[in-house]
């Protein structure tokens, strides 16, 4: 079956915070080398990726509604998470450490929906392989994804009625890079907003942090538009911040997007067709989220789900920072409206489109009565 090895990895940035209250780029996202190198250029198999989920070197990681993941090194110093696809996602909290009962959760699931499960399987990698691929165009943008392996599919049985996947009861699997750094641990973005509300951590984030937290999820944002995608699940889960607010050290962080089951392109990855900002909302205002607008006969805006998910208000949410212990000093105080624009800014420098002015004025006035009103 054909195939071809992802783009090289690029120069990517970590956010760190200089002396003088700015963020200045430090290092490099990942090792240098990629996962096809480590992988010696060849694809993966359903075979090989099952036999590594299933090493007694692999560590769980994680579970959810669609999929078990789990944590393997390889000789080469590479980590790497394998995904299995399957309902029974929640096996790992319910059976502990008893192993053989979750293989025989599994089993039953893949006998039964195997099928299915191997659709759902290569709809995800399909969708961030096409990420992957459209990100690396765009300067910065590859740092927010974990490397997907190049995976072979064995095809349909066209002899059995009706037609399947000759060994889709055996389990589906996906493989990619760990989203992990040196020095910084890895969490979803829940769990980072409950650990910036517990008592010292909240102070340790400057307002030059904050801005460059929102700013370089606006970039993101503006690296989706670019892709002309959408990840559609976009929430607090599949959303990760690395960082080390728990260290005493320079605040670094990094945003990761994962799982890409629900993810879609909306126009091809070569199309020359000019874009324009929109926005969340049928009017745009001061808590309007960037989107971006085909030009045609298309009339949709095409943006992440704020409403379902409330990422950029869980944002000015933990930023805010009213209940902080010790209490935030009013001159790192952060507003709402500061927060979206922010977001609006990052989002705006890496698509090069323009926030409608009337959008700015109305956020600075807002701004401006929010501040009369503490003083």
């Amino acid at each position: 079956m054909d195939w071809s090895p992802p783009p090289p990895l690029p120069q990517g940035l970590i956010r760190l915070r200089s002396s003088d209250g700015s963020a200045q780029p430090a290092g490099r996202l990942r090792t240098a080398q990629s996962l096809a190198s480590a992988l010696g250029g060849a694809p993966v198999t359903q075979e090989q990726a099952k036999a590594w989920f299933h090493s007694e070197q692999a560590r769980p990681l994680g579970h959810g509604g669609m999929g078990v993941t789990r944590v393997l090194q390889l000789p080469s110093g590479v980590d790497i998470v394998i995904k299995k696809v399957t309902t029974e996602g929640y096996a790992d909290e319910a059976y502990g450490d008893d192993e053989e009962m979750k293989m025989e959760e599994w089993k039953e699931a893949d006998g039964d929906m195997g099928e299915l499960f191997r659709e759902e399987a290569m709809k995800e990698y399909r969708a961030h392989t096409e990420a992957w691929t459209r990100f690396a165009k765009d300067g910065p943008c590859p740092e927010f994804l974990s490397e997907p392996a190049v995976m072979v599919w064995p095809d349909k049985d066209q002899n059995a009625y009706p037609p399947e996947y000759p060994d889709a009861e055996k389990g589906s699997y996906l493989v990619q890079t760990f989203a992990g750094v040196p020095g910084l641990k890895t969490m979803p973005f829940l769990a980072f907003s409950r650990l910036l509300a517990e008592p010292g951590h909240a102070t340790k984030l400057r307002r030059g942090d904050k801005i460059q937290v929102a700013h370089a999820f606006g970039t993101l944002l503006g690296c989706l538009a670019n892709a002309r995608m959408l990840h559609v699940d976009m929430n607090e889960q599949n959303l990760l911040v690395l960082n080390n607010l728990e260290d005493s050290t320079e605040f670094r962080f990094a945003w990761r997007l994962i799982d890409w089951g629900s993810g879609r392109a909306v126009a091809a990855g070569d199309a020359e067709r000019e874009v324009e900002m929109c926005f969340d909302t049928p009017k745009p205002g001061v808590e309007s989220i960037p989107g971006f607008k085909l030009a045609g006969q298309d009339p949709a805006c095409y943006h992440e789900n704020e409403e379902r998910y409330g990422i950029v208000l869980a944002l000015y949410r933990m930023f805010r920072n009213d209940d902080a212990d010790p209490p935030v000093d009013d001159a790192e105080r952060v507003y709402p409206v500061e927060v979206v624009s922010w977001v609006r800014e990052g989002y705006g420098a890496q698509t090069r489109l323009q926030v409608p002015p009337s959008v700015v004025a109305e956020a600075e006035q807002r701004l401006a009565a929010e501040r009369a009103a503490r003083a």
